[in-house]
């Protein structure tokens, strides 16, 4: 039984995560899209 709930625990944080870097990734692709159009 806790295992279970250690192993969904561990699968939202890992979820949140590749969420977060996605952001992080479109952010980056925005910023260099805007460097590209000012250039």
């Amino acid at each position: 039984m806790g295992k279970i709930k250690i192993a969904r625990i561990i699968l939202s944080a890992l979820s949140a995560v590749l969420t977060a870097a996605k952001a992080v990734i479109d952010f980056i692709k925005c910023i260099d899209a805007l460097k590209t159009k000012t250039a």
